[in-house]
């Protein structure tokens, strides 16, 4: 077996001025891998959640949008309604008329029953599809 040559002087101190470069490297990968620990531990955690806290999740998450959306879908609606009536001089088009701070509460009239038919269908749907996507990405 050869022995390497050895190190001449003016190699030796290429070598030293791109040491510095490669500890910064070093470190920057270092750093990265911990972020990518950090990161594989939090999803197994996640992994570990069970079944039911989808269908929580995805029922909390319904109300959040629900309630969000409903007064816009409202507007909306009536936006639509009062245009509808027949022909105007403007080609159709909804008032952009008045909506006072008054009728802010309005705009929530309904959502109780709303609620009620979103929760329950987003939770059901969501909870089985997450239920079911676990089951089969596990299966060999």
């Amino acid at each position: 077996q050869e022995s390497p040559e050895p190190i001449t002087t003016n190699e030796g101190q290429e070598m030293e001025k791109l040491l510095p470069g490669l500890q910064s490297r070093f470190e920057t990968l270092e750093q990265q891998a911990k972020t990518l620990l950090k990161r594989k531990r939090l999803l197994e955690k996640l992994d570990a959640q069970p079944d039911w806290f989808n269908y929580i999740a995805a029922f909390g998450a319904s109300l959040a949008a629900t309630s969000i959306m409903h007064p816009v879908d409202t507007l909306k609606t009536r936006l639509v309604a009062a245009g509808s009536g027949g022909s105007s001089d403007d080609g159709g088009a909804a008032p952009a008329a008045a909506l006072s701070l008054a009728d802010l509460p309005d705009l929530y009239k309904g959502l109780a029953g709303n609620l009620a038919k979103e929760g329950p269908s987003s939770a059901l749907y969501l909870g089985v599809y997450e239920t079911a996507k676990t089951q089969l990405l596990s299966t060999p």
